[in-house]
């Protein structure tokens, strides 16, 4: 059987096989907005402050970017060689 009239790569078919919700989310995206959270943007706000300072007090540091796993849906942890 082939997938490609589907639209499906090897790579969205375990992600398929992994998490069909995922699949299902990427091919169909919600089509709705967030609504605005006051909640919310204060704690970015207070996350960008903590890094500003954290910056400051580690000067010459190495930033590290934040990346979700698209197949877990979680941050991944970056690794030390």
């Amino acid at each position: 059987m082939s997938y490609s009239g589907f639209g499906l790569s090897k790579t969205s078919i375990l992600k398929g096989i992994q998490c069909p919700k995922a699949l299902y989310l990427s091919k169909n995206p919600p089509a709705f907005e967030i609504p605005p959270d006051p909640n919310r943007e204060a704690k970015f706000q207070a996350g960008h402050e903590v890094g500003f300072l954290a910056q400051q007090l580690f000067p010459g540091g190495t930033e590290v970017p934040f990346r979700v796993c698209p197949l877990l849906g979680r941050s991944l942890k970056p690794v030390n060689l």
